[in-house]
């Protein structure tokens, strides 16, 4: 049976345990607020069960993942000088709540003398619920968490993280772009300012460091950037089976698809595996791991897919260049760009005196090769008109 936590004190969340025994019975749970607790049960009989919920400011809960202060030593030298003591029954919902005094505090109810956690590996904090922390903040989260294949350092290299983050942030832009979205120059400003991520925070878990989004939620609980963090949360979960995987990468776009081969590429070049999480302020989360075996999989299958995105774009620029004969074309876009390909036959070309200011319809081919990391335009001229 799902372990239902207690609630005598307001709306809590369990964010770790520490032992178990056909339910939690030494865990930490924590309020909205951000009031942590630890909480121990102590008897039990036929009618119920007894708990001791003890306050804990954050650097005390830190002293007492790190092994710095014992379980004992955290309810006897309770920062209140008190501890709830918590009884529920196990038949009604009554619950009894007294103030104990650690004074008070019987021998036979505390922990042992040598009842110790060592959690933390290294000297970053630990790292705070990701769900409470988005209904906080009212933001999105998404903490990653990076780790070199079978070890638990809490240190990275500069360069391999900033380019993680970089990519990451590129990538939440590009899926952001719907497939029917010209393809060419840059990402719109409208889809940067949306999704734009900000770094909050380093956490203790490998080398972990937590995003959130720039924008806070509406009435809805959603923020601007919560499709695109659940979309890119998507994709790396679908990693875990290349059949997914597969089908994933026909959803997004081209420039997603490259910035996502590249990203895991960065992974695989330093021997990385990653865990991610995402939280939105809806509560909605999902948590994902990549290992190593799953990145080189995921390598080798973008490697041998071959991407091909059309879409029909308009482009304002002067004609310079028609052949009727082998019927192509050469266009100066306004921005400098030189576009060449072929024009449909229906086309009537016979008007155009050149070179021409024209707003030109365009069927555009993208072919993306993974490897070489190239893409390949093709261009069909389907329409013109001049302009003055």
């Amino acid at each position: 049976m799902e372990f239902i936590l207690p609630q005598p004190l307001h709306k809590l969340k369990i964010i770790e345990v520490y032992e178990y025994y056909d339910r939690p019975i030494l865990f930490a749970c924590e309020s909205l607020s951000g009031q942590k607790y630890l909480v121990n049960w102590i008897d039990t009989d036929e009618l119920g069960d007894t708990w001791f919920y003890v306050p804990v400011s954050k650097t005390r809960f830190s002293m007492i993942r790190s092994g710095k202060l014992s379980l004992r030593e955290c309810i006897i030298q309770a920062e209140d000088e008190f501890v709830w003591q918590v009884w529920i029954s196990n038949q009604t919902d009554d619950v009894k709540l007294v103030i104990k005094n650690v004074n008070e505090i019987e021998e036979y109810d505390l922990p042992d003398e040598d009842s110790y956690l060592d959690l933390n590996e290294g000297t970053l904090p630990e790292k705070d619920n990701s769900v409470l922390e988005s209904l906080r903040s009212k933001r999105d989260v998404l903490d990653i968490s990076l780790e070199v294949e079978g070890t638990h350092s809490n240190e990275i290299e500069t360069e391999t993280l900033g380019s993680i983050l970089l990519l990451t942030q590129e990538l939440n832009y590009h899926v952001a772009l719907k497939k029917q979205q010209a393809l060419r120059g840059r990402i719109p400003n409208e889809i940067r300012e949306k999704n734009k991520l900000k770094t909050v925070g380093f956490f203790a878990a490998s080398f972990g460091v937590r995003l959130q989004s720039e924008s806070t939620s509406g009435l809805l609980d959603f923020t601007d950037t919560t499709d695109s963090l659940e979309s890119l949360i998507n994709l790396f979960s679908s990693t875990n089976n290349m059949g997914t995987l597969k089908e994933a990468i026909k959803d997004i776009n081209i420039r997603a698809t490259k910035t996502y081969y590249q990203l895991l590429k960065k992974l695989n070049e330093k021997n990385l595996e990653i865990n991610l999480e995402w939280a939105s302020p809806s509560s909605k989360s999902i948590k994902t791991r990549l290992e190593k075996n799953r990145i080189v999989d995921a390598l080798r299958l973008m490697s041998n897919e071959q991407k091909v995105e059309t879409s029909e774009i308009e482009l304002s620029g002067n004609l310079v260049g028609l052949d009727t004969d082998k019927k192509t074309f050469h266009l100066i876009s306004d921005e400098n760009e030189h576009i060449s390909g072929k024009f449909n036959s229906g086309l009537d070309t016979s008007q155009y005196h050149l070179p021409i200011k024209v707003l030109a319809t365009l069927q555009q081919e993208v072919q993306l090769n993974n490897i070489s990391d190239e893409e390949n335009y093709k261009y069909v001229l389907t329409g013109l008109s001049i302009q003055p």
